[in-house]
Protein backbone atom coordinates (compact mmCIF):
# COMPACT_ATOMS: atom_id res chain seq x y z
CA UNK A 1 0.00 0.00 0.00
CA UNK A 2 1.44 3.16 -0.79
CA UNK A 3 1.62 5.92 1.33
CA UNK A 4 -0.44 9.17 1.02
CA UNK A 5 1.67 11.77 -0.35
CA UNK A 6 2.35 14.84 2.46
CA UNK A 7 0.99 17.79 2.36
CA UNK A 8 3.69 20.12 1.04
CA UNK A 9 1.40 23.26 0.70
CA UNK A 10 3.20 26.61 1.97
CA UNK A 11 2.60 28.33 5.61
CA UNK A 12 -0.14 31.24 3.72
CA UNK A 13 -2.07 29.87 1.00
CA UNK A 14 -2.47 31.59 -2.04
CA UNK A 15 -5.26 34.27 -1.23
CA UNK A 16 -8.20 32.72 -3.70
CA UNK A 17 -8.31 29.53 -1.41
CA UNK A 18 -9.10 31.50 1.73
CA UNK A 19 -12.62 31.74 2.10
CA UNK A 20 -13.54 34.44 3.93
CA UNK A 21 -15.06 33.81 7.50
CA UNK A 22 -17.53 37.61 8.32
CA UNK A 23 -17.31 38.63 11.72
CA UNK A 24 -19.89 41.06 13.52
CA UNK A 25 -18.23 44.56 13.52
CA UNK A 26 -18.24 44.53 17.42
CA UNK A 27 -16.03 41.69 17.66
CA UNK A 28 -13.95 43.21 14.57
CA UNK A 29 -13.47 46.01 16.58
CA UNK A 30 -12.65 44.41 19.64
CA UNK A 31 -9.85 41.79 18.02
CA UNK A 32 -8.05 45.15 16.23
CA UNK A 33 -8.10 46.38 19.53
CA UNK A 34 -6.84 43.49 21.15
CA UNK A 35 -3.94 42.87 18.14
CA UNK A 36 -3.22 46.33 18.27
CA UNK A 37 -2.73 46.03 22.53
CA UNK A 38 -0.55 42.60 21.83
CA UNK A 39 1.63 44.76 19.50
CA UNK A 40 2.31 47.54 21.75
CA UNK A 41 2.84 44.96 24.83
CA UNK A 42 5.61 43.23 22.24
CA UNK A 43 3.15 39.74 22.14
CA UNK A 44 3.98 39.73 18.22
CA UNK A 45 3.13 35.95 17.93
CA UNK A 46 -0.50 36.51 19.72
CA UNK A 47 -1.31 39.55 17.65
CA UNK A 48 0.16 37.72 14.97
CA UNK A 49 -2.82 34.86 15.96
CA UNK A 50 -5.56 37.72 16.42
CA UNK A 51 -4.57 39.41 13.06
CA UNK A 52 -4.77 35.85 11.64
CA UNK A 53 -8.40 35.35 12.22
CA UNK A 54 -9.29 39.05 11.18
CA UNK A 55 -7.07 38.89 7.61
CA UNK A 56 -9.94 35.51 7.26
CA UNK A 57 -12.46 37.55 7.73
CA UNK A 58 -11.54 40.50 5.05
CA UNK A 59 -10.41 42.95 7.22
CA UNK A 60 -7.72 44.68 5.00
CA UNK A 61 -6.60 46.85 8.23
CA UNK A 62 -5.59 43.65 9.82
CA UNK A 63 -3.86 41.81 6.68
CA UNK A 64 -1.88 45.44 6.78
CA UNK A 65 -0.93 45.41 10.16
CA UNK A 66 0.04 41.56 9.93
CA UNK A 67 2.59 42.60 7.04
CA UNK A 68 3.88 45.04 9.35
CA UNK A 69 5.20 42.38 11.38
CA UNK A 70 7.13 40.87 8.87
CA UNK A 71 8.54 43.90 7.14
CA UNK A 72 12.21 44.61 8.24
CA UNK A 73 11.90 48.23 7.67
CA UNK A 74 8.50 48.72 9.78
CA UNK A 75 10.09 46.05 12.55
CA UNK A 76 13.28 48.67 12.77
CA UNK A 77 11.14 52.05 12.63
CA UNK A 78 8.61 50.27 15.50
CA UNK A 79 11.17 48.99 17.32
CA UNK A 80 9.36 45.61 18.17
CA UNK A 81 11.73 43.21 19.79
CA UNK A 82 11.38 39.43 19.13
CA UNK A 83 9.86 39.63 15.42
CA UNK A 84 11.76 38.22 13.20
CA UNK A 85 11.20 39.97 9.64
CA UNK A 86 10.55 37.95 6.51
CA UNK A 87 9.77 40.17 3.80
CA UNK A 88 8.77 37.37 1.66
CA UNK A 89 5.80 37.30 4.32
CA UNK A 90 5.31 41.09 4.43
CA UNK A 91 4.87 40.82 0.85
CA UNK A 92 2.47 38.30 1.03
CA UNK A 93 0.40 40.04 3.72
CA UNK A 94 0.64 43.06 2.11
CA UNK A 95 -0.60 41.53 -1.56
CA UNK A 96 -3.47 40.30 0.72
CA UNK A 97 -4.42 43.57 2.72
CA UNK A 98 -4.30 45.41 -1.13
CA UNK A 99 -6.67 42.76 -2.68
CA UNK A 100 -8.69 43.21 0.07
CA UNK A 101 -8.50 46.79 -0.84
CA UNK A 102 -6.09 48.59 1.08
CA UNK A 103 -4.53 51.62 -1.06
CA UNK A 104 -1.86 51.82 1.78
CA UNK A 105 -1.04 48.15 1.07
CA UNK A 106 -0.87 48.90 -2.62
CA UNK A 107 1.39 51.76 -2.47
CA UNK A 108 3.73 49.64 -0.37
CA UNK A 109 3.79 46.81 -3.18
CA UNK A 110 4.55 49.78 -5.80
CA UNK A 111 7.18 50.86 -4.02
CA UNK A 112 8.75 48.16 -3.28
CA UNK A 113 8.66 47.05 -7.27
Amino acid sequence: AAAAPANLSPALPPIASRPTVPLPRDEVDMLMKRGRNLLAAGDVASARLILTRLSDAGIAEASLLLARTYDPTELTKSRILGAVPDAAKARIWYLRAADQGSPEASRRISAAR
